[in-house]
């Protein structure tokens, strides 16, 4: 097998950019953190293929840790993968003392300022809890989806391309055995694209393998190279001309939302937001007027799946959660945010699709209970402490709060912890072993 010099590298890179740039979808590149992961992945892949090039390998083995160190503080699960692949990759490197000391380095410059500043804040066990312990213990269970859930006849190739890149990357080690193994670009490239697999989980859906398939592509474009290599001319213009094809139609679309589709621009207190024109759209308009007119030292809180509306409409968002969901959300935490809504907010915003049984269910197919007790207690602590509507639409409401309001609203979803605490007693007593 040929050796794949700097020009692998060189379309390697432009691969991870022009796949990023094509998936990216509009508002997902605007709201999501998995954007901001796949980009220091990409720069880390980057980093990563040019260590492999001799040229420079401290200083590209240090920038390949630091971007996936930067990766663990946005991503952790994700971001940790990519830290151990690049870690692995250049233990295997001839004078991998020196590749690894600098690739240490990087991956932990990013961590260490993060740990010591929540640790002049006083925050670092807050922290460790919120970001490691609790998604763990609650994040996971209600994610679990069909592989490509989601996926359109304009994307659809896009979720065949990790099967494709894996198995094109098993026939050429079955053909080229120890010379491909040997070659580091191929073990770089393998670990990459593992990385964007496993990092899709636990919800691997068409939005979180767009977000991750950019980490696959130095496999297909060295594969690809191998195979296009050892063909005909006529047979080398088929394959390319079919490759092309699959990607047409996500490029086309992607062509259409940026050229044909309507647009409209809303104005909001961070500047101006450009969204597809549609009733969304509209609706976040009209919202955002009504804020407006809200006295500007009134706080505020937005529930339940509204992480964005804090900041475009640049008001206090009264709780510690900004995102409120059947199964991640405890019992304790709805009944916590209820006492800190009713003591400090003025005005509720509710989306109320998400507060939907049914579209819940539609989105966490394996949800649990999408409507548990907790979750309608709170809800009618809202409407009883916040019952002036203000402004109401098929999507959100806006709702003042009542002179009534108090934490006394909040005690029937004390009352069900307490009964959820008693029957957790009864039940340990029922399981005791007995002498």
């Amino acid at each position: 097998m040929k050796t794949f010099g700097l020009p692998f590298v060189r379309l390697a890179a432009a691969l991870l950019a022009i796949s990023w740039t094509v998936l990216s979808q509009g508002a997902w590149t605007v709201i999501s953190h998995h954007w901001l992961t796949t980009a220091a992945s990409m720069a880390s892949a980057v980093g990563l293929l040019l260590a492999l090039e001799g040229a420079s390998r401290r200083g590209a083995a240090f920038a390949a840790g630091l971007f996936a160190g930067a990766a663990v503080m946005v991503t952790q699960t994700r971001g940790a993968l990519l830290c151990f692949a690049v870690l692995a990759v250049l233990l295997t490197l001839p004078r991998a003392r020196v590749h690894l000391a600098s690739a240490i380095a990087g991956v932990a410059l990013v961590p260490t300022v993060t740990i010591l500043y929540l640790a002049a804040a006083g925050a670092l066990t807050a922290a460790l809890d919120d970001v490691i312990a609790y998604p763990v213990r609650h994040y996971a269970g209600i994610q679990a989806v069909p592989f490509g859930r989601g996926a359109t006849l304009w994307n659809g190739a896009w979720v065949a391309l990790f099967g494709v890149a894996f198995a094109l990357g098993g026939a050429t080690f079955v053909r080229n055995r120890v010379p491909i193994w040997r070659e580091p670009r191929f073990r770089a490239s393998l670990a990459l694209a593992i990385v964007g697999l496993v990092g899709i989980y636990p919800r691997p859906d068409i939005h979180h393998i767009n977000f991750t398939i950019p980490l696959a592509c130095p496999l297909g474009a060295l594969v690809a190279t191998d195979l296009l290599g050892r063909l005909g001319r006529h047979a080398r213009t088929i394959v390319s001309a079919v490759l092309i094809g699959l990607c047409l139609p996500n490029v086309g679309n992607a062509v259409k939302m940026a050229t044909v589709v309507p647009l409209r621009t809303v104005p909001t207190a961070r500047g101006l937001v450009v969204g597809v024109q549609g009733r969304w759209t509209d609706e976040v308009a009209d919202l955002m007027a009504r804020v407006d007119g809200v006295p500007p030292g009134d706080a505020f809180f937005f529930y339940p799946y509204s992480p964005m509306l804090p900041y475009l409409t640049g008001r206090r968002h009264v709780a510690a959660l900004d995102v409120m969901t059947p199964g991640y959300t405890t019992a304790e935490h709805f009944r916590e945010t209820c006492v800190r809504v009713v003591r400090e907010a003025q005005w509720v915003v509710i989306e109320r699709m998400w507060t939907d049984p049914r579209v819940l269910r539609a989105i966490f197919p394996a949800i649990r209970d999408p409507d548990p007790p907790e979750k309608r207690a709170f809800e009618a602590a809202l409407r009883r402490g916040f019952d002036k509507i203000l402004h109401t639409s098929a999507l959100f409401e806006l709702r003042q709060r009542a002179e009534g309001a108090s934490v006394a609203l909040c005690d029937e979803i004390g009352a069900k912890l307490d009964r959820s605490a008693a029957a957790a007693i009864m039940l340990a007593h029922r399981t005791m072993p007995t002498r």
